[in-house]
């Protein structure tokens, strides 16, 4: 799937679409005694779809509840504004900057200066994104503050849903904190293109910190379901999270 090009957006009665509303529902039922407000999406490395997913799930989200946040936290390779068309400018770093400047108080600052409104035919409601903002060179301690937590708990009060694009977690940290701090966390995987090793050890690394892993996606399965059971079968250790399967993204 192309950057700037979401089927939820482009073809929302398509069969990809409809996946996309399976996963939402699967994930809503995956934790049926507790709410789900802020739900966090990683992988083990990059390019595996996981903005994508999360972009896609958004709109989905936005199509049930009022109150939909979607945050790009990311800090090293943002790219939810260019899903959804929009500028960087004034986004996550910056509102945490003033967020910590004003006792963490969000009644102090002016929230709507940090978020982009996506108003689409086919969103029922309107989408808020937090884009990253200012680029910085300590990402890891940025989401590691007390500040990220604050933030995150502050909107919770705010919006009915909060989606967050997390860093992969397979190769530096940043992914696990954000998942440490979210209610849920979604672990996207490529077919064929990570060991399943690697793979393990990433979900129980997540796990460790104290993350709720409620399922996760693969992406980029062949056609042929044949093949894709295959897999499955061989790797059956993918059938204990998973909650849904996104071909040609």
């Amino acid at each position: 799937m192309a950057v700037g090009n979401l089927v939820t957006l482009d073809n929302p009665h398509s069969t990809l679409s409809e996946i996309y509303r399976r996963i939402r529902t699967n994930i809503e039922f995956a934790n049926v005694d507790k709410l789900i407000k802020v739900l966090n999406v990683t992988s083990t490395v990059a390019k595996e779809g996981k903005t994508t997913t999360v972009c896609n799930l958004a709109v989905m989200y936005a199509n049930k509840f009022p109150k939909v946040l979607l945050i790009d936290s990311d800090l090293r390779n943002p790219s939810v504004h260019h899903f959804m068309k929009l500028k960087n400018k004034l986004g996550l770093t910056d509102c945490m900057l003033e967020f910590a400047n004003n006792e963490y108080d969000l009644t102090k600052i002016n929230i709507a200066d940090y978020i982009k409104q996506v108003n689409h035919k086919s969103i029922t409601h309107l989408l808020d994104v937090m884009t990253v903002g200012s680029l910085i060179r300590n990402p890891t301690e940025f989401l590691g503050s007390n500040t990220y937590k604050n933030l995150l708990t502050s909107l919770k009060k705010i919006y009915d849903v909060i989606l967050v694009d997390s860093a992969p977690s397979g190769v530096i940290v940043d992914g696990v904190i954000v998942s440490s701090v979210s209610d849920a966390t979604l672990f996207v995987v490529e077919y064929n293109k990570v060991r399943i090793e690697h793979a393990k050890q990433v979900i129980e690394s997540l796990k460790g910190s104290g993350a709720n892993v409620v399922g996760s996606i693969m992406t980029k399965k062949p056609e042929k379901s044949g093949l894709f059971n295959r897999y499955y079968k061989k790797y059956g250790y993918y059938g204990k999270y998973k909650v849904g399967e996104v071909s040609g993204c």
